[in-house]
């Protein structure tokens, strides 16, 4: 807790302890710790359903940094479940500051989600994912777009067609997701509303397509259709802000990566609402595939 208090004076803004907590005891520790130095929510996830709870028990035995050194399955089981059993006795629901209680949300099939004391907007965000998170599989494949005119001109945004290169990428990626999903029939493939991804995705045949203005290449404003070194030449203040943070510049009459992400949180919740073990197929520019790394797969 030291360590992440440490990490939040650094410049942090959420973070997460993972631990049982599950006493007021502990949780008002934890709570005086924090006094001063960041806000605490309390996040408690409640299952009812003895199938589900045994799936993550056989999960966390399989999975778990905690039994890698334990070769004998049925030993780890025990030792899990009489940890269980010992967190039983002492549990104390979740009633103090600010809480989050998932309900049989598991499944993203219903369940009931109770909020109490959350207010600002880093809190609604968490509340936003938490509502849209579950154990069902969506598998999700990223990929980049295939190569466009402007990529071989070095220019940055623009509208341009696939290079020859980029239409065989096309070819290729359609053949793999032919032979990938060939046994697959609520697979969805989503590309922007850019001729890039759209012609990247065309040859894909056998599943709908959907386009997402969320997954534009980031407007590069009046810098749009620029090489870096006509951007350094031209406007050199705005390239050298652009080169100190990435993440926080945003161009002129243009975007920031904050403003992609932002615009992102609606993949969120489609891609969480699809059907259990639909497949969803995003041709991207990179830095849209690490803003949608977030979207869950089994969350």
């Amino acid at each position: 807790m030291e360590d992440m208090i440490d990490w939040m004076h650094g410049g942090g803004q959420v973070g997460i302890f993972d631990a049982t907590n599950s006493t007021r005891k502990r949780r008002y520790m934890l709570m005086k710790m924090a006094e001063g130095n960041c806000k605490i929510i309390f996040l408690e996830t409640i299952c009812n359903d003895r199938n589900i709870i045994e799936r993550n028990v056989r999960l966390k035995i399989q999975q778990s940094p905690d039994y890698a050194d334990q070769p004998d399955y049925e030993a780890g089981l025990q030792d899990f479940l009489e940890r269980l059993t010992n967190y039983e006795k002492v549990y104390e629901p979740v009633q103090e500051g600010s809480y989050i209680k998932m309900i049989d949300m598991v499944k993203g099939e219903g369940g009931q989600l109770q909020v109490n004391n959350i207010s600002g907007y880093l809190p609604g965000r968490i509340v936003f994912f938490l509502v849209n998170s579950h154990l069902a599989p969506r598998p999700i494949l990223l990929t980049r777009h295939g190569e466009s005119l402007h990529n071989v001109r070095g220019r940055v945004g623009g509208d341009t067609v696939l290079s020859e290169d980029g239409e065989l990428y096309s070819k290729k990626l359609a053949n793999f997701i032919e032979k990938r999903l060939k046994n697959e029939k609520t697979a969805t493939i989503w590309t922007s509303t850019l001729q890039r991804t759209i012609l990247t995705a065309t040859p894909i045949v056998g599943f709908p397509k959907i386009q997402w203005r969320a997954l534009d290449e980031i407007n590069s404003g009046v810098c749009d259709g620029m090489t870096y070194e006509e951007i350094k030449k031209i406007m050199p203040e705005e390239y050298e802000s652009r080169k100190k943070d990435k993440l926080r510049y945003r161009y002129p009459r243009g975007e920031s990566y904050l403003d992609v992400i932002q615009r992102g949180w609606s993949l969120l919740s489609s891609s969480s609402n699809a059907s259990e073990h639909q497949w969803s197929l995003y041709p991207t520019r990179p830095y849209c595939e690490r803003c949608t790394r977030i979207l869950p797969t089994g969350l």
